[in-house]
């Protein structure tokens, strides 16, 4: 059994996908299963990814490339990957972004030295070289990193941990198939829940490109509604008979909601009815993921006004010019 199975997506990544495939065949860690699921990618990434292969003999043996036969999305890749994949650890990387090269090798021997289900690292950005995640070490249970996903402050992506396969098949944890969106949130609150030991690495050892042919540069609101309901529905589950819990939960829903109708994707309508609940205004006034000034406008549009929402628009663009 390999030590870590790397899972990478590949679609319309040709500009990207030789320097991401030269970053984990150069892993100082030997013992790594590779898993490249082609989504029927348009461009030549597949050729490029073949043609540095080849430049790696010592990895070819370790290397599953699979070819979905139409487009799947996403999500349903993730599944792929999951399914094909042998070792103890899960990685994931996405094929536009790029790792440091002993990433793989510190994640493990962190996860074997803590006995962790789930390690996880910082990163930066290409759009902001603000690294995103603390610089010392956290000690946290389950329900604080939950409390964190919640906050937003805490990254919701997979690439950046080392799951051990085992919280994924143990709890028949999968991506929500054609929910393209967000579907990551879906599997890493599920991920944290379970993990009875999260530890992370306070390094920077995970690079975001973020680049305008991605599919998180291009939201699509029903899946993002369907995937934050999905994630409501396991959080209900979970900690229904918990009132404090269920406040990060109101809390992370009304910062998506406004999140999706701040960017033009819902319309008012749609943002009353949305996760709405009896306590929504006491949760509101005490959300510490919203400004005092965004409140307002929450509260004028769930009265049904936009006066307020009208003089944010014309100050952003304002300040734009």
């Amino acid at each position: 059994m390999p030590k870590v199975s790397v899972c990478v997506p590949i679609y319309n990544v040709e500009k990207y996908i030789e320097k991401c495939v030269r970053s984990l065949f150069e892993q100082t860690l030997d013992d790594i299963e590779y898993i490249f699921v082609n989504d029927c990618t348009p461009d030549k990434s597949m050729d490029i990814l073949r043609r540095v292969l080849v430049e790696y003999p010592q990895r070819q043996e370790r290397v599953k490339i699979i070819d979905h036969k139409v487009n799947k999305g996403s999500a349903t890749v993730r599944n792929t990957c999951l399914s094909a994949a042998t070792g103890e650890y899960i990685g994931w990387c996405d094929s536009d972004d790029w790792v440091e090269t002993d990433m793989y090798e510190a994640m493990y021997d962190k996860a074997k030295a803590e006995n962790a289900d789930v390690v996880w690292c910082n990163y930066d950005t290409t759009k902001d070289p603000v690294i995103c995640s603390p610089k010392t070490e956290l000690f946290l249970q389950s329900a604080d990193y939950l409390k964190l996903l919640c906050l937003g402050e805490y990254a919701a992506f997979n690439w950046n941990k080392l799951v051990k396969r085992e919280i994924y098949s143990d709890y028949d944890i999968r991506f929500p198939d054609n929910n393209d969106m967000m579907e990551d949130v879906v599997a890493t609150f599920q991920v944290m829940h379970f993990a009875k030991k999260v530890v992370n690495i306070p390094r920077v050892l995970y690079h975001y490109v973020q680049n305008g042919c991605s599919i998180t540069s291009r939201p699509k609101v029903h899946d993002m509604i369907v995937n934050i309901s999905m994630v409501s529905d396991y959080f209900t589950e979970w900690y229904a008979g918990d009132p404090e819990m269920m406040k990060y939960l109101y809390w992370l829903q009304q910062r998506c909601k406004f999140e999706m109708f701040s960017f033009g994707q819902i319309p008012i309508s749609a943002f009353n009815s949305l996760w709405r609940h009896s306590l929504w205004r006491k949760i509101l006034l005490s959300n510490p993921t919203i400004r005092w000034y965004n409140k307002i406008v929450y509260w004028e549009l769930s009265c049904g006004g936009s006066f307020f929402l009208k003089i944010k628009r014309i100050l952003k663009n304002w300040k734009t010019k």
